[in-house]
């Protein structure tokens, strides 16, 4: 992988973001200047992403990846950020190492259980998710 491609896909991400909110700021306004301007601004992200992904400056395996961020429920990335950032850091490691067998290809069970406000668990009435 190329170094800083994450960076890159960060990039793509947030600028999915910005595509989605100017769309969303056009349908808002129609037949309007601000809606005329919106189009302008849309379509600027549009020739930035199109330029990044045809670009031979970038490896096949980094533009293939940015466009599989472009295509990915942006919101949902969001969603999933501020979910972890409420979690405690042993929970957020657990996490991580859930995700890195995912794409190990490993396939994942979930066992959830009950918690009780002292902390305690009770597997006995824990439940199986696949």
């Amino acid at each position: 992988m190329m170094r800083g491609a994450s960076q890159l896909v960060d990039f793509i991400h947030h600028l999915r973001c910005a595509y989605e909110y100017m769309q969303g700021f056009r349908r808002d306004r129609p037949g309007t200047l601000v809606e005329r301007l919106a189009t302008n601004y849309a379509a600027k992200i549009e020739w930035m992403y199109k330029d990044l992904i045809t670009n031979p400056a970038f490896p096949i395996e980094v533009r293939d990846g940015l466009k599989n961020e472009w295509n990915v429920d942006t919101f949902a990335t969001d969603a999933i950020r501020e979910k972890l950032a409420l979690l405690r850091d042993d929970q957020r490691l657990e996490i991580e190492k859930l995700i890195e067998l995912v794409l190990d290809g490993q396939e994942i069970t979930s066992i959830t259980t009950d918690v009780e406000p002292n902390g305690e668990t009770d597997a006995a009435a824990g439940n199986v998710d696949q």
